[in-house]
């Protein structure tokens, strides 16, 4: 009996030690997997040039996943008041532009940028024509755009000129700025519009769209001289709430929003004379990172998607589209996986 309760103390002994070691892996692995989930800086590739593509301003490009490409829309240079689109299968070659004929009276405002996305299978481009309304149009095959519609102008004077759009709980999000105040406009599957206002949101730059944890984010600048980067969020797109949580980053641009192995990034260039390309990142949508320097500047704003590509060898990289920093506007991407 009493060799029998010795091993039973050792039996007990053992159990105990071995769910002490399974306790401290799981708990070294939850701490391991935290930290790789908030340590996420990027290594961008050295930006590619493509001199076929001039953007018709300093501001910027629009981009939109659309498996298997990667699209993008720009004003055209030529002052025609048309949105150029191309598109890339492995994230290097571009076919040649082709221009969405938009029709008179909603011609774009030639310096600024369109926005695209996509929604209901189909390519989506947003932007501001020459008379302040804010216009939209959708396309099924992403080259011939029809259906122009007006209905997201909130019939205010518009002090903004880049909308931004965002796919978020089955409707198709348009943020732009109306008297220099955040405005939304929704979206449905059919194309009615519902717009709302919100005067106590002030807007220094365009209004920055992004989803992340079942979350509409709104990335601004308000009106003072800070440059910070604010938040506003929204679980049912009609209620936000303001967060400072990402005010560590300044920026002269409006800025861009992506999710990218399951962490939000914000893009923007830095409110500084170098005209750089910063950064930041967050796990969980609630604490951000401070500001990360991408070593190449920009002539304005960012824009940042993650395609899946036809050819899988930069699929599923981040990539960001943006202007030459000089008064050739070219176009120039880079990415990082």
């Amino acid at each position: 009996m009493k060799h029998q309760h010795k091993l039973d103390q050792m039996r007990r002994y053992i159990s105990k030690a071995l769910t002490a070691v399974i306790c401290a892996a799981t708990i070294l692995g939850f701490v391991s997997t935290t930290a790789r989930s908030y340590a996420q800086t990027l290594n961008w590739t050295s930006p590619l040039e493509y001199t076929q593509f001039q953007l018709g301003g300093n501001e910027g490009a629009g981009v939109a996943a659309w498996y298997p490409y990667l699209y993008v829309a720009m004003t055209d240079n030529s002052g025609s008041g048309a949105i150029d689109i191309t598109y890339t299968y492995d994230g290097t070659d571009f076919f040649p532009a082709t221009p969405i004929n938009v029709p008179y009276p909603y011609t774009v405002d030639t310096p600024y940028n369109p926005a695209i996305a996509v929604f209901n299978n189909e390519l989506y481009a947003a932007w501001v024509d020459n008379h302040g309304v804010v216009t939209f149009a959708s396309s099924t095959d992403g080259v011939n755009f029809t259906n122009v519609n007006a209905g997201c102008s909130s019939g205010s004077l518009l002090s903004a000129r880049n909308p931004s759009l965002a796919v978020f709980n089955g409707d198709l999000y348009l943020a732009f700025s109306t008297n220099s105040t955040l405005a939304v406009c929704r979206i449905t599957s059919s194309n009615q519009t519902t717009v709302t206002d919100y005067p106590n949101i002030a807007l220094g730059l365009p209004p920055a769209l992004g989803v992340f944890n079942n979350t509409l984010y709104v990335a601004y600048i308000d009106t003072t001289s800070s440059h910070y980067i604010y938040l506003a969020e929204s679980t049912n797109g009609v209620n936000f709430t303001v967060s400072n949580a990402a005010t560590s980053n300044h920026t002269t641009t409006q800025c861009s929003l992506a999710v990218h192995n399951g962490i939000l990034y914000i893009g923007y260039r830095q409110n500084s004379s170098g005209n750089r390309f910063y950064y930041t990142y967050s796990g969980d949508g609630v604490t951000f990172s401070g500001p990360i320097e991408v070593n190449w500047t920009m002539g304005g704003s960012p824009a940042l998607a993650v395609p899946t590509l036809q050819y899988p060898s930069l699929s599923g990289h981040i990539f960001n589209v943006f202007g030459q920093n000089d008064t050739g506007h070219y176009l120039f991407t880079s990415n990082a996986p």
